[in-house]
């Protein structure tokens, strides 16, 4: 049985001014550091074989908050970036509908239709998301396995291993800093959520639409 504890990055001074990051390196502010510290005493008792982690920098940051006074080696996984977003990136979302009205609707009422010249598409996003979870699988079938990524790119692995179209990936659950989703995958391959978001799935309030699907 495997169990990947995958948790979004501490809050970022951009995050706080609603400056747009997309792959773009930005440091954890205080409050970002004590949510990742928090965290910490939160998954103290678990045995970790692996640590998977974005290379961006506020990822590594609470990556290495996460994982202090652990023996866990950092592996960096380059398809667990964030979405990149092209010309948005250091831009202030307050800007963006003035100068991209049409990109801009289109992003936030029909997200899988988001075509930004030089940024990624919510189904390449997914797609690395997949390839993430199965290069993760492939190195370590079993256990318990820390991943540190980004929101967007988490809740498109949220969405596909619940058969849940990247139409709603703006709706609930909002995955908050340093949030903790949990996937269990089974020795047959089946996978199921058992948290998102720190919300246990009984909980969730989509859980009756909670499907097994293999990898």
């Amino acid at each position: 049985m495997l169990r990947l504890h995958i948790v979004r990055h501490g809050q970022t001074h951009w995050n706080a001014i609603r400056k747009i990051q997309g792959q773009q390196n930005s440091e954890l502010n205080d409050t970002g550091r004590q949510q990742a510290a928090a965290v910490r005493e939160t998954i103290s008792d678990i045995d970790f074989k692996a640590v998977f982690v974005s290379p961006l920098v506020r990822t590594r940051q609470t990556a290495e908050i996460l994982c202090r006074d652990r023996p866990n080696k950092l592996q960096f996984v380059d398809d667990l970036k964030e979405m990149g977003l092209g010309e948005w990136e250091t831009r202030m979302w307050e800007d963006i509908p003035g100068s991209w009205p049409e990109e801009h609707t289109t992003f936030k009422q029909q997200p899988e239709q988001f075509n930004l010249p030089g940024a990624e598409t919510v189904q390449q996003v997914s797609d690395r998301g997949g390839a993430a979870v199965e290069f993760i699988q492939s190195q370590v079938p079993s256990g318990d396995v820390l991943v540190v990524s980004h929101g967007v790119l988490i809740k498109t692995i949220i969405l596909k291993y619940e058969l849940r179209p990247l139409s709603v990936i703006w709706e609930e659950p909002h995955l908050e800093n340093c949030c903790r989703s949990i996937l269990q995958i089974d020795s047959n391959d089946k996978a199921s959520w058992l948290t998102v978001a720190d919300v246990d799935i009984a909980d969730v309030t989509w859980a009756g639409q909670v499907k097994s699907i293999g990898v």
